[in-house]
């Protein structure tokens, strides 16, 4: 599934070649060994020569010689409070050292008073910008205060079909975790989030006259759980971290992945998206930007409304769920990890260049 990169070219980066004599661009990352990190680095040519250890960022002296510092989610770094995050960024700017952003998101997942500012204090430092849509670059450069200067870039998240080592039938992973049979399964996977409605989703299932549809749930939160409705299609888990084999096996009992998301201020769904195309999985979704772009013919429109969302249940069909899959599985290439890499190794010579 992975690629290796073909730009082991010491023109890669002159500026660290004459500080390193390695002739290799020295990055360190927030998150060395998240599975987002993984599969955009170990994509990439020998130009590259990845600092794997994870600094600590109240030791500054304990750092190692470095090019560019990757950063990922803000929130993930050290304690994650803001008065203690900007300042180690600083640090790093001090030094000479290059700052690469991934954005991720537009907030922390679980934002808390800690982290007032904090996204707005990352922007205003980066040297540059790695975005996942158009949309979200358009979205991202006009709700923060990124330095003029900055260096921003498209650059697709990948799928993550190296993770999928599931190999069991239906019938022996409906039996594992305990579901009925039933001719399409649509589901609600990944964590909680503000602009998600699973709940209302939930209802808006319950509405519908399918009774050859189920639905499985693994994102309530716990103060949901009295308010989900009761209807036996529905399999209605609260939220947790499980391993990846477990999530597979939820993948593996779906027909399609519903993504229940407020069109107006969400940016992406990262993850679940990258298993969508990795499954060659039809979806459902609202109107929401990042769902057209992303995913295209893959992502059958439901509507922005439970009443909306009722009558596409209701008008669902097999052919519509086999078009769509097919749709999902022909964005493979498109979003196979060897682009992303070579995209953000040009990214990455070019923030050294300027």
């Amino acid at each position: 599934m992975h690629q290796r990169c073909a730009h082991g070219d010491k023109k890669l980066n002159p500026l660290s070649s004459r500080k390193s004599g390695l002739g290799k661009l020295r990055v360190a990352s927030s998150c060395p060994e998240h599975h987002y990190h993984r599969c955009l680095y170990d994509g990439m040519g020998a130009g590259i020569l990845e600092l794997r250890a994870p600094l600590d960022f109240l030791a500054p002296a304990t750092w190692p010689q470095m090019d560019v510092y990757h950063l990922h989610w803000p929130e993930w770094v050290g304690t994650g409070a803001t008065r203690e995050v900007l300042p180690f960024l600083r640090e790093l700017r001090s030094r000479g050292i290059r700052i690469l952003s991934t954005q991720h998101n537009l907030r922390p997942h679980q934002p808390t008073p800690q982290h007032e500012g904090l996204y707005e204090g990352v922007a205003a430092l980066v040297d540059g910008v790695i975005h996942h849509t158009s949309r979200g670059q358009a979205q991202a450069r006009e709700m923060l205060p990124y330095r003029h200067d900055a260096l921003h870039a498209v650059i697709p998240h990948g799928h993550f079909g190296n993770l999928m080592r599931h190999a069991e039938s239906r019938e022996v992973v409906e039996k594992a975790l305990g579901l009925k049979p039933c001719s399409l399964r649509l589901g609600i996977l990944g964590a909680p989030r503000t602009d998600k409605n699973v709940l209302g989703f939930m209802r808006a299932f319950a509405q519908c006259d399918r009774s050859d549809l189920g639905l499985l749930v693994t994102s309530l939160r716990p103060q949901e759980r009295s308010l989900a409705p009761q209807d036996p299609r529905i399999r209605a888990e609260l939220y947790e971290f499980v391993p990846r084999d477990v999530y597979n096996r939820y993948l593996a009992s779906l027909d399609v992945l519903v993504f229940p998301v407020d069109p107006g201020t969400y940016m992406t769904l990262s993850g679940v998206f990258a298993d969508a195309v990795a499954a060659g999985m039809a979806c459902m979704g609202t109107s929401w930007g990042f769902l057209s772009e992303s995913l295209g013919a893959a992502c059958l429109e439901m509507g922005d409304t439970p009443d909306e969302w009722t009558g596409a249940l209701n008008r669902l069909s097999g052919s519509k769920v086999a078009q769509a899959s097919l749709a999902a599985r022909a964005l493979q290439d498109r979003y196979d990890w060897h682009h992303s890499s070579v995209a953000t190794g040009r990214l990455l010579s070019a923030m050294m260049k300027a």
